[in-house]
């Protein structure tokens, strides 16, 4: 009868959907469909097309003694919306927005532990000892490029902001935060560069390194409140 012609071309259906999640690639399963009860294997193309790029990428600039972390920051601009997320379907196939949280979790985790193994490492009594020369360079880090974004500033807010009636912002509230925007400092990728050349026990090193926390401090800080001013 059609009912159970139905009813047995639907079981050929699931013995087939279920082969394929236990074999995988190989059993005919398309790689590239998300499923959130098997999101493992998404993950893992990603991951590899990842890292592919990353040494793809530095195989040049590695000629001209550059740290590898420029690769990684210019590999994710070309992997991003920039450059390859022009091409249609790319994104949604490739990096779908549902396995975008499982790509930020293993991201997050991997600076946290980079981070706290480079904090082993870290002379704190030697920080101790030149507390006052980390400040003053995390606070002239700081100061200059804040300066020349408050100048920049103008003419941006001039050009893109003032007129356009979709946009009501402030200038004080623009300029903050454009300001703070180009005076942090990437602390995780200044890590990266300072672990890479081998200066991280250096004096050189722990003397950047700590006036790169207190540049991040101050910043995040004022990055806070320029937040808090566009929102009231």
């Amino acid at each position: 009868s059609p009912y159970l012609h139905k009813t047995h071309r639907y079981n050929r259906k699931s013995k087939h959907s279920m082969a394929g999640s236990v074999g995988g690639v190989i059993s005919g399963m398309n790689p590239f469909h998300y499923n959130s009860g098997s999101p493992i294997t998404l993950f893992l193309f990603q991951t590899c097309l990842i890292l592919l790029t990353c040494n793809l990428v530095n195989i040049p600039f590695s000629k001209i003694r550059q740290p590898k972390v420029i690769s990684e920051v210019i590999s994710g601009v070309i992997l991003g919306p920039t450059v390859l997320g022009q091409i249609p379907n790319y994104s949604n196939t490739v990096f779908p927005k549902e396995s975008v949280p499982g790509l930020s979790l293993a991201s997050n985790l991997g600076i946290i532990l980079f981070m706290f193994f480079l904090g082993l490492e870290v002379d704190i009594p030697f920080i101790k000892k030149h507390i006052k020369t980390a400040l003053s360079i995390g606070l002239a880090s700081l100061a200059v490029p804040f300066g020349f974004g408050c100048l920049f500033s103008i003419p941006l807010y001039n050009t893109y902001v003032k007129g356009v009636d979709a946009v009501n912002v402030d200038f004080s509230v623009f300029m903050v935060f454009i300001a703070v925007s180009l005076s942090v400092t990437a602390f995780p990728v200044l890590c990266r560069i300072l672990t890479e050349l081998r200066l991280i026990r250096d004096r050189v090193g722990v003397v950047v390194l700590a006036s790169g926390i207190t540049n991040d401090v101050i910043g995040w800080a004022l990055l806070a409140l320029s937040v808090i001013l566009s929102n009231s």
